[in-house]
């Protein structure tokens, strides 16, 4: 399957780009404000699949939280929610079916 190109956040569209962020230190950032999530190309599959559900994150506590989230917490979901979606692919499609 390709990597995704776009994410919906709320009634936002963000590009997903596959380079690396602008800190070279990071493999991955979002933009709230371009609305483009980045995650780098350069990391094996399995961390830039958790990477964009960690920046994905990022981008959902902006749309829906009033206060920020620390990044130590993010990292724990992102890793927890990317296990449990692996390990429960007929959950997770239950959970988005449309009725």
């Amino acid at each position: 399957m390709p990597r995704p190109e776009r994410v919906r956040i709320g009634a936002l569209e963000y590009g997903v780009e596959w380079d690396d962020p602008e800190d070279g230190d990071r493999y991955g950032e979002c933009d709230i404000v371009a609305q483009v999530i980045r995650v780098s190309g350069k990391i094996p599959g399995d961390r830039q699949r958790e990477g964009l559900l960690h920046e994905v994150l990022h981008a959902v506590a902006d749309r829906y939280l009033a206060d920020e989230i620390d990044e130590r917490v993010v990292r724990q979901l992102a890793a927890g929610l990317l296990d449990w979606m692996v390990a429960n692919l007929d959950a997770m499609r239950w959970i988005v079916e449309e009725k």
